[in-house]
């Protein structure tokens, strides 16, 4: 199975989503051609969604991916795709499992939250205040990202 997501500006090139680079449409065309094509819901992705118990929703954790497109440590540049959805709030002392408090944190910044000290809070949409286990504070606006 192959999932395409692709963002193109109506020119010869589409960007995909799970490699960051580009292609010719005619390949994407030829992509879809030699394999199943899966038709998924349109997100929208300022809708609140959440479920009950720990575990989200394949269209929460697709919504959460798709907010977030990469690790919400600061500098961390890992596709959130290959993410945990880490619970802001810890789900055992009652952060629910929603749009509001799940962020998608690769292995390594999900282990630092979890056993290193480090912890964090969501102060807006899409903008993360982080602090060191020595209490520096980090902000991620992921609202104006950097280009490297």
């Amino acid at each position: 199975q192959v999932v395409l997501n692709v963002h193109s500006d109506g020119g010869p090139f589409a960007t995909l989503e799970n490699t960051r680079s580009f292609h010719s449409l005619d390949q994407v065309r030829d992509w879809c051609q030699a394999a199943s094509v899966h038709v998924r819901q349109v997100i929208d992705l300022n809708e609140h969604r959440w479920n009950q118990g720990h575990d989200p929703t394949p269209l929460l954790r697709e919504q959460v991916m798709l907010t977030h497109p990469t690790c919400v440590f600061p500098h961390c540049t890992r596709p959130s795709r290959s993410c945990d959805a880490d619970h802001i709030i810890e789900h055992d002392q009652g952060g629910p499992t929603c749009s509001c408090n799940l962020a998608p944190l690769c292995r390594h910044h999900h282990r630092l939250k979890t056993h290193g000290g480090w912890s964090y809070e969501r102060v807006a949409a899409r903008v993360f205040r982080w602090t060191s286990p020595h209490g520096h504070i980090y902000l991620n606006d992921l609202t104006h990202p950097r280009h490297t």
